[in-house]
Order: C-alpha cells, then sequence, then structure tokens
C-alpha cells in the first residue's frame, strides 16, 4: 500500500483531479482525459515525481488499482526473474541453458 499524506491529497482534488475508477470497457478517451488533467495539475502544483506517483495511486480505485498493483506484482517478478536468470558465481555467469542443464543434472543424480 502506497503511503500518502492527506494534504497532498486534498490539495490536488482542490485543483478538479478526481479519482479514477477506470473499467476495462471504458473509452480511452475517458482515461486519457482523466491523465493529462492530473499531470497538467501536478507541473501547476511543481510536485516532485516521486508524490505525483504516490498521489495518482491514491487516486486509483475499483479495478484501476487493481490493475495498478498486478501491473507491480509482475514488474517484480519479472525483475527478480531477470535477476536469477543473470546470476553470477565467481566470473562464471550461467545464462538460461546453464541453468536448466544444471537443474536437469541434479534431478538425474537425487533420483539414482
Amino acid at each position: 500500500m502506497v503511503s500518502i499524506s492527506r494534504p497532498l491529497v486534498d490539495k490536488i482534488r482542490k485543483y478538479g483531479v478526481e479519482e479514477f475508477c477506470g473499467k476495462v470497457e471504458d473509452d480511452l478517451e475517458k482515461v486519457e482525459f482523466w491523465l493529462e488533467n492530473t499531470i497538467r495539475v501536478f507541473k501547476k502544483l511543481s510536485y516532485p515525481s516521486s508524490d505525483c506517483l504516490k498521489c495518482a495511486i491514491a487516486l486509483l480505485k475499483d479495478e484501476a488499482y487493481q490493475w495498478w498493483n498486478t501491473l507491480i506484482v509482475v514488474r517484480y517478478l519479472d525483475k527478480k526473474w531477470q535477476e536469477f536468470l543473470e546470476l553470477k558465481l565467481g566470473r562464471i555467469k550461467l545464462g538460461p541453458s546453464r541453468l536448466t542443464y544444471k537443474v536437469e543434472e541434479e534431478e538425474v543424480e537425487g533420483i539414482m
């Protein structure tokens, strides 16, 4: 859960930024309008990018917030998987094919 101070969110609401409750079947123009309006207010208030992101996430509701959480989890897992595949042992870098071979070899040894 993203922590954001209430005054920041309240301030952008005074400038007309609303919560976003987007649904998959919504018109793309609705999404673009919300995003452009939100970005315009962030620029007007000169918020740092980290606060902009936190405020935008705080304004997501229902399906839009669920989508965001799904995106974050997928990105995190992709990054961790990539780190795993690029695992280094000393100077030897194990690529995906080398990892597969090593795992299969260990599985065979465990069976025998």
